[in-house]
């Protein structure tokens, strides 16, 4: 049985910024940047 395609990732603040995910996103790419546009950090919860 195939489990699921994807998962939910739930943050504790509605207000999180979208550039904080993409700073993740890049992060776990392997691309190295400290921040993108105006990131205050990366998502901890979107980390596995």
């Amino acid at each position: 049985m195939a489990g699921p395609v994807a998962q939910r990732a739930q943050t504790p603040n509605e207000d999180t910024s979208l550039a904080n995910y993409w700073l993740t996103i890049l992060q776990q790419a392997d691309v190295n940047t400290p921040n993108f546009h105006y990131s205050d950090g990366e998502v901890s919860e979107l980390l596995v």
